[in-house]
């Protein structure tokens, strides 16, 4: 007998699938929350208090041209590093430790 527990796979496609959540394990999306410096985190919340209303996201989309929205966009887009999950799955190869709640 080997100390290997099996997981369930969740097929995504012919070579891609998920693992099914461990126990006692973080999220994804906590890994990379703990990713942010103080600085990052605060102004992605910021941002976050302020565009939370789908109804003006919609009025925001049908208002503003083309190049309008992409240059909003960016500015949304530059807020977030862009190694951030990179960082993230670094911390996890490394110090896997950090996976576990």
């Amino acid at each position: 007998m080997s100390n290997y527990e099996i997981q369930n796979v969740i097929p995504m496609s012919s070579k891609l699938g998920m693992i099914e959540c461990l126990d006692n394990t973080c999220l994804l999306k906590d890994l990379i929350q703990e990713s942010y410096n103080d600085n990052q985190l605060d102004i992605i919340t910021n941002q976050a208090k302020t565009a939370n209303n789908t109804i003006m996201y919609a009025q925001l989309f049908l208002s503003l041209t083309k190049a309008q929205l992409q240059e909003e966009f960016n500015h949304i887009q530059s807020v977030i590093p862009v190694d951030l999950l990179r960082r993230a799955y670094y911390k996890i190869a490394n110090y896997h430790q950090a996976f576990y709640t």
